[in-house]
């Protein structure tokens, strides 16, 4: 079972494994600097210096069977010192690595979901990266809500932006629930089962409370075996949904968008994207 978690200082030597693994991908392995090298270049030693001492530096963990495969993280830099996908002072630059043998089995998108989320938390609502053209993970970056803004000949600088989307609904769709189930932070719930990871909803994981049980996302967990621990309050209610209706995008997470529906914001509820259509 792969769980997501906030980093702790324990995680920095693991960082910048990763950190090594984004900046040097495309080498041949009998290319690539040593690790302690490649990670005292000029355009690298400052990546993460200090790391948890600016405000904005938030890292995302992916853990599993109690060892770490894959982190992102966000940063802040100035137009006198930053990185590649550095776009201005105000947009936190964003860094993915995950271990080699654990790519492609959607942990990365994941991992951007959980940030994403973490940021928004913390009133971030725009976040920036670089991109090789020949990388395979520049789709998953439009998947993600990345859009390219600045075309740098091999790469692109891309952008994503917590924005207010709309959606129209395509197929009628009814609640599965009329007893969703609702948490509070700080709660324990027993994990049940993990949705499929290549299906159109993954990153649920199946709770089971006091009384309750349903659908929540994996980035609001804490998980230490099978138990979880809420880290924020969480309403599982869905709408019902009719063709043609308009729905507007809070924020979109694991194939699902929350949100209200048009002109009517009395109520905030989840439906799945598979039955939308953005405008």
């Amino acid at each position: 079972m792969i769980i997501y978690r906030e980093y702790t200082l324990e995680d920095i030597p693991f960082m910048r494994e990763m950190l090594f693994e984004a900046v040097f991908w495309s080498r041949a392995e009998e290319e690539k600097p040593s690790l302690d090298e490649g990670l005292s270049y000029d355009y690298t030693k400052h990546i993460l210096e200090d790391f948890g001492t600016r405000a904005g530096d938030i890292a995302v963990i992916a853990e599993m069977n109690s060892k770490r495969v894959g982190v992102a993280f966000i940063r802040y830099w100035d137009d006198m010192t930053n990185m590649r996908g550095y776009i201005s002072p105000d947009i936190p630059v964003l860094v993915v690595g995950v271990e080699k043998a654990y790519r492609r089995k959607g942990i990365a998108r994941d991992l951007i979901d959980f940030l994403k989320h973490t940021a928004v938390d913390c009133g971030i609502s725009k976040i920036s990266l670089c991109v090789t053209k020949s990388n395979l993970a520049y789709p998953l970056y439009l998947k993600c809500g990345f859009k390219v803004v600045e075309d740098l000949d091999s790469s692109y600088n891309m952008l994503w932006e917590n924005a207010m989307e709309e959606y129209k609904v395509i197929k009628d769709r009814d609640a599965e629930t009329t007893d969703p189930i609702q948490l509070q932070k700080g709660e324990l719930v027993e994990c049940i089962e993990i949705s499929d990871e290549h299906g159109d909803w993954a990153g649920w994981i199946y709770c089971k409370g006091e009384a309750k049980e349903g659908w929540v996302p994996r980035q609001i967990i804490k998980q230490q075996g099978k138990t979880g621990l809420i880290l924020e309050d969480y309403d599982a209610t869905e709408f019902d949904i009719r063709v043609n209706e308009v729905l507007v995008a809070e924020k979109t997470l694991n194939g699902w968008i929350y949100g209200t529906k048009k002109g009517d914001v009395s109520l905030k509820a989840w439906a799945p994207l598979n039955h939308l259509e953005r405008l």
